[in-house]
């Protein structure tokens, strides 16, 4: 067998694979074709073009470990014979992702889980239902509350960036801002100087996508005070207060860590190392912690 050939042809299908992963997908695909096939038998690539056959041989194989095979012959095949492999993937991913909420929420979370699709759901009627709000020359207290309440959810359920703690929006401060202490926005950045970790970790700076940086500036345009978000005595909003705003806005014990957990659970049915380490960084916190909180290891 070819290793070499087999490694080439990786490679120039997906350049920008490490090193390890080449070498893990040239393994699994030569202990597939062994498999499959008698000792004498010569290695020919092309056989990895057989996709019905071979999602046809894969069919006892668990979900978790067919999605990395499933990789690797996507790495080796063209678009013209990995379509099927891609879609077999995927529904693996999601059956696997169903089943690993399932097993790892309490039921605590399982009563008062709130889903990414729900999240979406109900961000566009709140955006909808404010749309008359935001150029009225004086708001009641009620009509502030919307605006705020919108925003509340923006920034803590993960439709737009990783949810963070509660600490580091209690703490965003939109006037009198002190650059090297505090949590605030700058151009189209947000600046955490505040959260958990920062006494080590520094600031952190996360980007805001358009349509929350639209809806931010809007917000703060009608908001007099110095915090981005007060109570209903207009005073500083504390992490307890977020929390119960949170709840009467879903009408559930929906905290910011049922966010946490519901943007990092649906996110990372399967591990992907490398993007929830950037997503934990977002969140203020780190790979190995989201791991241990909000993702239950397989052993």
């Amino acid at each position: 067998m070819d290793v070499s050939k087999l490694k080439e042809d990786i490679k120039k299908n997906r350049p920008k694979i490490s090193q390890n992963s080449i070498n893990t997908y040239t393994s699994i695909l030569k202990n597939l074709f062994k498999k499959f096939h008698k000792d004498d038998d010569e290695f020919n690539i092309n056989w990895f073009e057989k996709e019905d056959d071979i999602i046809k041989h894969l069919k006892d194989v668990k979900p978790n470990i067919r999605k990395t095979i499933y990789s690797s012959l996507i790495s080796i095949t063209d678009d013209k014979h990995n379509m099927k492999y891609k879609k077999a993937m995927m529904d693996d991913a999601e059956h696997y992702r169903s089943e690993n909420l399932k097993q790892n929420k309490t039921e605590a979370q399982e009563k008062n889980w709130v889903s990414q699709d729900d999240v979406k759901k109900k961000v566009e009627e709140m955006i909808k239902s404010v749309r008359g709000l935001w150029n009225k020359e004086s708001l009641t207290k009620q009509e502030y509350q919307k605006l705020q309440d919108l925003i509340l959810v923006s920034l803590t359920s993960g439709i737009y960036i990783p949810p963070r703690r509660a600490v580091d929006w209690v703490d965003f401060v939109i006037s009198d801002i002190d650059e090297k202490t505090d949590n605030y926005l700058k151009k189209d950045e947000f600046h955490f100087n505040k959260y958990k970790g920062s006494d080590k970790k520094g600031e952190q700076i996360v980007k805001v996508p358009k349509v929350l940086l639209m809806l931010i500036k809007k917000f703060i345009k009608v908001n007099p005070h110095k915090y981005l978000l007060v109570d209903s005595q207009n005073k500083k909003m504390n992490s307890i207060k977020l929390n119960q705003h949170l709840e009467r806005i879903w009408g559930k014990k929906a905290g910011v860590n049922i966010f946490r957990h519901s943007f990092i659970s649906e996110k990372y049915p399967i591990f992907n190392v490398e993007e929830l380490k950037k997503d934990a960084e977002k969140m203020g916190s780190s790979a190995n912690m989201m791991l241990e909180t909000y993702i239950k290891k397989k052993t």
